[in-house]
Parts: structure tokens; C-alpha cells; sequence
């Protein structure tokens, strides 16, 4: 998945959420970590999160190297640090209470089956952003359904790869 590092630079304001997940890591010289690389870059915390587009999710992070807190979508911020985030809702009462977001996105596409009903055809279970990928909050949804929805993350699970994008 490739960050927009537009998105890290947007000025959105003051975050949300009074909670704050301290996450310590040992300080290290990496570059600027809004930049576009398959590298990791060690968090300290989560500070807070703001609505973008409508319907997105921007958190705003505090690099443990020191780097300048940056805004970086939901996205890539689960898949990266899935249990820093999700504790991070949890502790803002769940990401649906807090953001009273309506509908979810697809996070990954985590595998398939054949269907019971139809022979010829594949479900696929969806893991939904800011969710764990226990089966009690993921989906099995049908081709058209998935691809309907999440054409690229069904593509990353068909190809295996991560890059189709970039």
C-alpha cells in the first residue's frame, strides 16, 4: 500500500480524542517518515485522529525518532501497527462510537472458500479498517461484492502482491 505523503502534510487542526496511546520505542535515525518507503518507522503515540474527505480517517502520529508528528491515513496505520491503533480506538470508545462513521472500508482481503450454495464460486473474508481480523468482525463476501468494493485489496490477495499500485 503506498501513503500519499500530500495527505501527511494537510493542516487539519486540533485532533480528536482525549486519549492519548503512549507507545515507547527506542529512538532511531531513520529519515522523515511522511516520506513513500517500504521501511517501518517506530511510533511513540497516537495523539488523536480528524475525518478527511468525508468518510476517511487521518491519525495523527508522534514519531519516536524525533521526526515532526504527521497525519497519516487509517489505513496504513493499521496495516503497519495493527494493535497500536486498535488499542487506540478502544481506548476512544471504539472507532465506530467515535467517529460515527456508517459504513466501513476493507481493510485486506484475508481468504477465500467455495461457497456452499454455489459450487462455482468464492467467498472471500474481508478484514474492515480499524477492526480485528477475528471472524467475529470480518465478512465473507462474494466477488461481485468484493470487487465492487475493494477491487485493489481483492487484487493484492489474488496476486500477492502488495506493489500492484506503485
Amino acid at each position: 500500500m503506498v501513503m500519499n505523503d500530500a495527505l501527511a502534510r494537510i493542516p487539519l487542526g486540533p485532533a480528536r480524542g482525549g486519549g492519548r496511546l503512549h507507545h515507547r520505542h527506542q529512538p532511531s535515525l531513520t529519515p522523515n517518515p511522511t516520506y513513500i518507503s517500504a521501511e517501518r518507522f517506530p511510533i511513540e503515540e497516537l495523539l488523536g485522529w480528524r475525518m478527511y474527505d468525508g468518510d476517511s480517517v487521518v491519525i495523527n502520529v508522534r514519531w519516536a525518532d524525533g521526526s515532526p508528528d504527521s497525519w497519516e491515513p487509517e489505513e496504513v496505520m493499521h496495516l503497519d501497527s495493527a494493535q497500536m491503533l486498535l488499542n487506540f480506538w478502544r481506548l476512544q470508545g471504539g472507532r465506530h462510537k467515535a467517529t460515527g462513521l456508517r459504513e466501513h472500508r476493507v481493510l485486506r482481503v484475508l481468504k477465500s472458500k467455495e461457497s456452499r450454495t454455489d459450487k462455482d464460486s468464492r467467498l472471500y473474508q474481508c478484514q474492515w479498517i480499524g477492526l480485528l481480523a477475528s471472524d467475529d468482525y470480518t465478512t465473507w463476501l462474494s466477488l461481485d461484492e468484493v470487487t465492487d468494493i475493494a477491487l485493489g485489496q481483492w487484487l493484492v490477495f489474488v496476486t500477492g502482491l502488495d506493489d500492484i499500485f506503485g
